[in-house]
């Protein structure tokens, strides 16, 4: 894999946990009440997020990327309150 590639896959990343953050926040009162909707909310999300990375580079994971997408989640938690 390119540095390239490595760089975009952990922008994608960092973003995707920055979006994940919003979007759980928004549907936070949703999400709680209800553990099937709870549960396809997750699911929805791994399966955008390796569709974003099979997109990028063959859907081939890091332990970085998971970093980047911890830290983007962290990121906006902590900007929103």
């Amino acid at each position: 894999m390119t540095v390239k590639l490595q760089i975009l896959s952990l922008i994608f990343s960092f973003f995707y946990g920055c979006g994940y953050c919003l979007l759980y926040k928004l549907l936070k009162k949703h999400l709680k009440t209800n553990i099937i909707l709870n549960l396809i909310f997750v699911l929805l999300n791994v399966l955008f997020y390796f569709y974003g990375l099979i997109k990028i580079q063959g859907g081939i994971l890091h332990i970085y990327m998971i970093f980047a997408l911890i830290i983007g989640y962290i990121f906006v938690s902590k900007i929103k309150r």
